[in-house]
């Protein structure tokens, strides 16, 4: 089966090398085995501060998020110019595009496109275009040290107050205190958002 146009895989655990050495590297979820080793000494230090005597906990180890590679990529529109709309879309999230820049991506008219991407996806194009720039608006929040208003500038929003209120009613919580909750203990950079569910 060829991987991903057959078949999708996703791992657990992010090894960077291997995810990246493999022949199509591989996506994966992050684990917060930061976390998990900060509970584990803490219970360690508790243990010999009481005397012993006590079972072991059991630790869970939560998923961060999942970092996205080519094992995963692959477009689920069986329409082409849906498939073209969304590619356009997913490479363009940096940038402040309308659906009239997506549907000069296509063949077909604007109310043509508009039917059989809702048909394919779920959703209207301006929907999932916002969708889309908030997945790449969350991983620039988790992956750099940028404020929100240089993300907001790098991605073309007059000012950052929009993009704050939109994300506070989507997330119901403001940037940076899904930075916070999402960042892990110790570590400021190479946080993934969380995939963004479209169906």
């Amino acid at each position: 089966l060829s991987i991903p146009e057959d078949i999708a895989i996703i791992g657990v655990g992010n090894d960077e090398q291997i995810c990246e050495l493999s022949n199509t590297p591989l996506s994966s979820i992050e684990l917060n085995t930061e976390q998990a080793g900060y509970h584990a000494a803490r219970w360690l230090f508790d243990s010999f501060r009481n005397g012993g005597g006590e079972l072991s906990p059991t630790i869970l180890v939560h998923p961060l998020g999942v970092r996205q590679r080519r094992s995963t990529d692959i477009l689920s529109a069986r329409d082409l110019d849906v498939a073209r709309a969304i590619n356009f879309i997913r490479n363009s999230c940096s940038r402040n595009i309308g659906v009239d820049d997506v549907v000069k991506q296509t063949s077909v008219s604007k109310r043509i496109l508009y039917d059989r991407f809702n048909q394919e996806i779920g959703l209207g194009i301006a929907e999932y275009i916002r969708k889309v720039r908030m997945d790449h608006f969350c991983r620039l929040l988790l992956e750099t040290n940028l404020s929100v208003a240089e993300i907001a500038h790098s991605m073309g929003y007059a000012s950052d107050a929009n993009i704050s209120r939109y994300f506070h009613k989507l997330m119901n919580m403001t940037p940076l205190a899904y930075r916070k909750r999402h960042a892990g203990f110790g570590r400021e950079n190479k946080r993934i958002s969380d995939v963004i569910s479209i169906r």
